[in-house]
């Protein structure tokens, strides 16, 4: 197929916003839908090569896996021995089984399956997880692989045929994430259901432009491209982490893909622009760079424990334009070259690369990302949380809702207190220590503040969830009402109005009551026991200090003082604000192990608190 520059442009618009959100740079809080061009881009690509070698008939399902081969497996495999052999010298034993697992997934084109089923309070954030990003190219691998035989199968019954299965597939896969809008739904983002018609679209851009040739003016091309161009700037600024995606509102970026992809032809000033040279060079390189960027800031943030500063981010961009050229320019052209690596020798280098990769990652696994490393107290303070226990102290599955859970989940026990416990994992994990006080009617869910009808990405049930919960308990009486929560993850959107409207309503309902908003909780990056461990701190030494770990505030105070504006704002005398870290915090340092006994951690994780640490923190809430 002809070559057009304007699509290497194209990648180069789609790669550098996913570097600049995954660096967090705030303008750039949309970026993460670069993937969803690459994904309208690859339909397009793929099936211009297919239509017209079936129409030459030198359609050969074989050369068509080989090219796909050379396109992603030499450079995928590099970016996944190196991440493997940096994870060893890096990670704890825990990540490094996980960073494992992901490796397996990874040789089986399944990288996306695991991510969606990983188990959020186990594994490492996500930004800690080297191999995340490749998700996206599993759900790619998986379309490949199924593709070119729907292609064959539809089109021996006509192309009518094969248009209406490309049609039923793009509506059905559209429909699945649309219908869905208000449930649980992090399966959306990382399977191929609810990805295809992704890629579907760009199927039919291909068979519009191949099959029916449209002979545009060139004004409506330039106007076509302009529209295209601006609809995908406008939703990199205006998307962010807490729009629903995938949903309705991805198509705007799918759609102003395929506009420039229709439009953007020589007379326009957009392939001006987008066939630059310095352009064209950055989409050359896009893959190798949306494989070896995420990697990078990943041990970056957790060699460190913390956030990048601006200045290392603008270092490691570097760092990942010059090592994504010399592995374009070094290893990724050399593979695709049919004269320098023949075809037996890249199926061979496939299967034994998959091999080896599986074979690495079983071997991680089952040797517990060879924990031996650790000293016998490492090990033990790395092994304090337990599923079981953390569970049991959550009351998961009977006061503690899990995703997909209703309302009639909670067990007739979680209502026989007159304290009233309503929020996310967070409120949960303060039962223990509240329940040592008086009896605790408990209502929480997993990732849900107690705030009505708010809609999170993670969780489009919540607010549903929390009207629920309020009609259920509404005629009760409590003489004590807590709602707690992990709030800098929920502060988006209209947060701010949802919250103040939930505080009234509660406020106005239980006026007898003693409402309580406990304010953030200490959190660490990564965990707690994680930082002591990769610091090489002593808890003993800790404990002699009066048990204080070092961490950063600043974004929990924020979200406190925003909690506090609303409280004073509201003026309800039966509504006050809680101020842990004004309690437990002193010059960037809190309360992390408890100082009368060094084996007492009083956080399970990054902030989960503990039944010790529960019971100390909210040991003066009800004073």
């Amino acid at each position: 197929m002809n070559y057009r520059p304007e699509i290497d442009g194209l990648r180069a618009m789609a790669i550098l916003p996913v570097v600049f959100f995954h660096l967090g740079w705030p303008l750039f809080n949309g970026g993460y839908i670069g993937v969803d061009i690459f994904f309208v881009i690859s339909g397009y690509l793929i099936s211009t090569l297919i239509i017209k070698e079936i129409d030459s008939k030198k359609f050969s399902i074989l050369k068509f896996y080989e090219r796909r081969i050379r396109r992603i497996f030499p450079a995928l495999f590099l970016v996944t021995v190196v991440t493997m052999l940096i994870g060893w010298f890096l990670m704890l034993p825990s990540d490094f089984k996980a960073l494992s697992q992901s490796v397996f997934s990874v040789s089986i084109f399944s990288s996306n399956i695991f991510f969606w089923l990983t188990n959020p309070y186990f594994s490492p954030p996500a930004d800690l997880q080297p191999l995340l990003h490749t998700w996206s190219l599993s759900v790619e691998e998986q379309f490949y692989l199924l593709y070119p035989a729907l292609v064959l199968l539809c089109l021996r019954l006509g192309f009518i045929f094969f248009l209406v299965c490309l049609s039923t597939i793009f509506f059905s896969s559209f429909l699945s994430q649309y219908l869905v809008i208000f449930e649980q739904a992090s399966w959306q983002f990382y399977l191929i259901i609810s990805r295809a018609w992704e890629l579907i679209f760009g199927v039919l851009i291909a068979i519009l432009l191949y099959k029916a040739k449209p002979n545009f003016s060139n004004t409506l091309k330039e106007i076509g491209s302009i529209i295209g161009f601006s609809i995908l700037f406008s939703s990199f600024l205006i998307f962010d982490e807490n729009t629903h995606h995938p949903s309705i509102w991805t198509f705007l970026p799918v759609f102003g893909t395929g506009l420039i992809i229709v439009f953007c032809t020589k007379e326009t000033a957009l392939y001006k622009i987008l066939s630059l040279k310095p352009i064209v060079s950055i989409g050359l390189i896009s893959y190798s760079l949306y494989l070896w960027h995420f990697p990078i800031i990943s041990f970056t943030k957790y060699s460190q424990l913390q956030e990048l500063s601006f200045y290392q981010s603008i270092f490691i961009f570097i760092c990942s334009l010059v090592i994504s050229y010399i592995s374009w320019r070094f290893f990724e052209k050399k593979f695709r070259d049919f004269k320098i690596i023949p075809t037996k020798v890249i199926f061979i280098f496939a299967t034994v690369g998959s091999i080896f990769l599986a074979s690495i990652g079983l071997v991680g696994h089952f040797n517990n990302g060879f924990d031996n490393r650790l000293s016998s107290e490492q090990s033990k303070l790395l092994n304090i949380k337990s599923l079981k226990k953390f569970n049991e102290q959550l009351r998961t599955g009977i006061c503690f809702l899990e995703d997909g859970q209703s309302v009639d989940g909670f067990n007739k026990n979680c209502s026989s207190g007159e304290i009233l416990l309503w929020g996310d994992s967070h409120a949960a994990a303060l039962f223990e220590g509240l329940n040592k006080i008086s009896a605790v009617s408990q209502f929480t869910s997993s990732g849900c503040p107690a705030i009505f009808n708010i809609v999170l990405a993670d969780n489009r049930n919540c607010g549903k969830l929390n009207n629920e919960i309020f009609s259920k308990i509404k005629s009760n009486k409590y003489e004590y009402i807590i709602l707690h929560a992990n709030w800098i993850r929920h502060g988006y959107g209209n947060y701010e109005i949802y919250l103040k409207n939930t505080l009234k309503k509660i406020g106005n309902n239980w006026k007898e009551a003693n409402i309580i908003i406990i304010g953030s909780t200490p959190q660490w990056f990564n965990s707690l026991p994680k930082y002591i461990v990769l610091n090489d701190l002593s808890i003993n030494e800790i404990a002699k200090n009066g048990g204080y770990v070092k961490t950063d505030l600043d974004k929990l105070l924020v979200a406190d003082k925003l909690i506090k504006k609303i409280v004073q704002e509201l003026n309800m005398e039966n509504i006050k604000f809680y101020p842990v870290l004004d309690r437990y915090c002193k010059d960037s340092k809190c309360l992390g192990i408890d100082p009368n006994s060094a084996n007492n951690l009083l956080f399970w994780d990054y902030g989960h608190l503990t039944g010790r640490g529960s019971s100390i923190y909210v040991g003066e809430v009800l004073k």
